[in-house]
């Protein structure tokens, strides 16, 4: 290094230097009480290679922006001497140290990172094709194809990717929440009770279980909650061990089922002047992944929704070629 230059760079530290004389400010702090002053210093690293830049700052992503751990320590020293060439060996030293080091001085990089949620209908059983079942005619039901109550069931499956999240191991709990709105205005949501019933999910497939024993944890034992009106929240702990999950990819597999209510209310106002109509029905899913089993420290970049749109429709197909 250029011993004359502004900066110097050893095997252990760099070296910047001002080649400003402080005796006056010195003098000045020194004659007047509680007088300070600041000193400070701005530099730049410039790497030639991004996987140098990622060798020594090591990345953070949205998942775990907040692990302190992650990073790497600066630390700092301030010298004085009355010349430039002996401040580096100068015991006049305040040093930066101790536990603030990790918090304020631990450097890393950042990147941007999201789970994928994908919401589709789950046509694997139809013969008539991908889809299908999104389409309800109330004038061409088979009534051999309802449920109990009489209202037409729906299939659905999630495929959550959290792939990007480096925290997701670390997940306690997660969080499913679904609701339901009408074209043209799909940002509002509706009743729910009004519109679907009966919406359950599923974890990983049992059958292979020992003895077929019970789960120790099935989807019936799953209880939603639905205080509010709009919504239906399930709330699942140990999720990567509930769920179809595969390790090696970071994704779950979330089979869904709920059935459509149909019927005469459809098309009219009932007693309480709420109006049933025919038209294209929204189901919008998020999920939210958790590092609590209370489900209150969401984890970074883990919130995704997804949605499918169904059509409930009174056709002539008479009419339609």
């Amino acid at each position: 290094a250029d011993p004359n230059s502004n900066e110097m760079t050893t095997a252990n530290h760099i070296e910047l230097r001002g080649n400003t004389n402080l005796r006056s400010y010195m003098k000045s702090a020194c004659e007047t009480p509680d007088k300070k002053f600041n000193i400070s210093a701005k530099f730049e690293l410039s790497y030639t290679e991004e996987d140098k830049l990622a060798a020594q700052f090591p990345t953070r992503d949205s998942s775990n922006v907040s692990q302190s751990s992650i990073g790497t320590l600066i630390g700092g020293s301030s010298n004085i001497a009355s010349t430039p060439e002996a401040a580096v060996y100068s015991k006049n030293v305040a040093v930066k140290a101790g536990s603030m080091w990790m918090t304020e001085y631990s450097y890393f990089c950042t990147i941007k990172t999201n789970a994928i949620l994908t919401l589709n209908s789950d046509d694997a059983d139809n013969v008539y094709g991908e889809f299908y079942q999104l389409g309800i005619n109330a004038n061409d039901i088979d009534p051999t194809g309802l449920t109990e109550d009489g209202y037409v069931p729906l299939k659905l499956k999630a495929i959550y990717d959290v792939s990007d999240l480096s925290a997701a191991d670390n997940v306690q709990s997660m969080k499913l929440t679904f609701t339901v709105s009408r074209k043209q205005n799909y940002g509002t949501a509706l009743d729910i009770a009004k519109y679907i019933d009966d919406l359950t999910i599923y974890g990983a497939d049992q059958e292979d279980s020992e003895d077929d024993e019970e789960p120790e944890q099935s989807a019936s034992a799953l209880t939603p909650n639905i205080s509010d009106p709009v919504k239906i929240v399930y709330t699942v702990s140990d999720p990567s061990n509930y769920f179809d999950y595969d390790p090696s990819t970071k994704t779950y597999q979330i089979p869904v089922s709920l059935s459509v209510i149909t019927g005469d209310q459809f098309g009219k106002t009932d007693e309480n002047d709420y109006e049933y109509f025919y038209s294209n029905y929204m189901i919008k899913l998020e999920i939210e992944m958790f590092t609590d089993r209370a489900a209150t420290e969401n984890m970074q970049g883990s919130r995704a929704d997804d949605h499918v749109i169904y059509t409930h429709a009174k056709l002539l197909t008479s009419i339609i070629e």
